[in-house]
Parts: C-alpha cells; structure tokens; sequence
C-alpha cells in the first residue's frame, strides 16, 4: 500500500510540475508579446532614421553645391568691382591730367 501512496505521490508532483512547466511556457509566451512590439517599433525607427540620413546627406550637397556657386558669383563681383574701380581711377586720372 505504501508502495502504491509512493506511486502515487511521484505521480501527482510529476503532473503537478508539468503543469507548472506548462503555465510557466505560457506565461513566457505571453511575455514575448510586447517583446516583439518593441522590436517591431525599433526597425520601425531604424529605417526612419536611415531615411532622415539620406534626407541630411542630400541637403548637405545641395547646400555644398550652393556655396560653391556662391563663391562663384562672389569672385565675380569681386572682380566686376576691381575693373569698376581701375576704369574709375583711370577716369578720374584724365580728368586730373585735363586740367592741369
């Protein structure tokens, strides 16, 4: 009869701890839930972030770009200004030059 309550009792806590096993899976299940949510949102937010960078490198050559033809247009004027003020100087050294 001991025997047999032994068996028994072996069976009952293998069944008990099964059952826990079981609840304890599920529960971890359970938990990967949000988990995978989360990862979700982080690729989510990577490839937004690889988006903006490709926004920020564009902008970033559009506004090299702009300089460059800014330093252009400056170099020009520049040079305008210095043949301005040579003809005005070459001016005003005839007018010298008439009335002496």
């Amino acid at each position: 009869l001991t025997d047999s309550n032994n068996s028994k009792r072996a069976r009952d806590m293998e069944e008990a701890l099964a059952e826990k096993r079981r609840v304890h899976r599920e529960e971890f299940r359970q938990s990967l839930g949000p988990l995978t949510a989360v990862e979700s949102q982080v690729e989510s937010l990577v490839l937004k972030l690889r988006g903006t960078r490709k926004l920020l490198q564009e902008a970033e050559a559009r506004a090299i770009h702009a300089e460059e033809k800014l330093a252009v247009v400056v170099e020009q004027r520049d040079e305008e200004r210095a043949a301005e003020d040579a003809a005005r100087r070459a001016l005003l050294d005839e007018l010298e030059r008439g009335r002496e």
